[in-house]
């Protein structure tokens, strides 16, 4: 458990059912919170986090941004950006799901991805 606690850790305990799953960092597409639980989706399965999200985003800083107030991405996982007509914008993941991006976060997202006229 020790070293689930550390900032270094490449894994993180997700809990589906009555089972303890140990995630690779690298796996995992998205975290957001949802009726005030934490969601951990990896390619092909949603697991339950015990943790905070304000701490996953400090672990996490270099593989993942916000896009959402509740939600964050693994920049890795990112297929492509799509730019709706209305201003809106959509994520689509390597796992073909799609996130909605917040425009509060779409210059952060842009800037991360490095890309865009504020570089």
């Amino acid at each position: 458990m020790k070293q689930l606690q550390t900032a270094h850790s490449t894994v993180l305990d997700g809990y589906l059912q009555q089972e303890i799953h140990l995630l690779k960092i690298s796996d995992i597409y998205s975290i957001y919170a949802e009726n005030a639980k934490l969601f951990l989706q990896t390619e092909e399965q949603e697991f339950e986090s015990k943790r905070k999200l304000y701490e996953l985003e400090i672990q996490l800083a270099k593989d993942f941004v916000h896009v959402s107030k509740s939600t964050f991405v693994n920049i890795h996982k990112v297929s492509s950006i799509q730019m709706g007509k209305i201003g809106t914008t959509e994520l689509l993941l390597e796992n073909d799901v799609s996130i909605h991006v917040s425009r509060k976060y779409l210059k952060e997202l842009k800037h991360y991805l490095g890309i865009g006229r504020d570089l």
